[in-house]
């Protein structure tokens, strides 16, 4: 399978929004779910008039609160959180193939030994 270098960058592009999305609508259900949760504990007893807008389910309250008041930093969130997930995968792609030159008796870095500090990094 041949791939130029724009169709590996589109698939690239396409991996990480895919990874953000994911992270978002998680952390806008668990927003959500602390909203409803809130909502169902801590106004059980006032009046039903404030719930118009969803109906008066505390789920649907929870999420549109979640919607309109903390989208921004749910995405900010889930960027930071994307971005970690990315160097993550990074090393860990680095650490096999470490291993992977090393079980073939070939040395880990390429550099006959000069660069054992980054060495031990990846066996770490």
């Amino acid at each position: 399978l041949y791939l130029d270098s724009r169709t590996e960058y589109l698939l690239l592009v396409a991996i990480v929004v895919s990874i953000w999305l994911v992270v978002f609508v998680r952390h806008t259900q668990h927003a959500a779910v602390g909203g409803a949760v809130t909502k169902w504990y801590l106004h059980r007893n006032t009046d039903r008039s404030a719930t118009r807008c969803c109906g008066g389910s505390a789920v649907a309250l929870g999420l549109w609160h979640a919607l309109r008041y903390h989208a921004g930093s749910i995405a900010a969130g889930s960027l930071l959180i994307t971005t970690l997930k990315l160097i993550r995968i990074a090393f860990f792609l680095l650490k096999r193939t470490f291993y992977q030159r090393v079980s073939r008796g070939l040395d880990a870095c390429g550099c006959n030994g000069s660069n054992r500090l980054a060495a031990m990094c990846l066996c770490c």
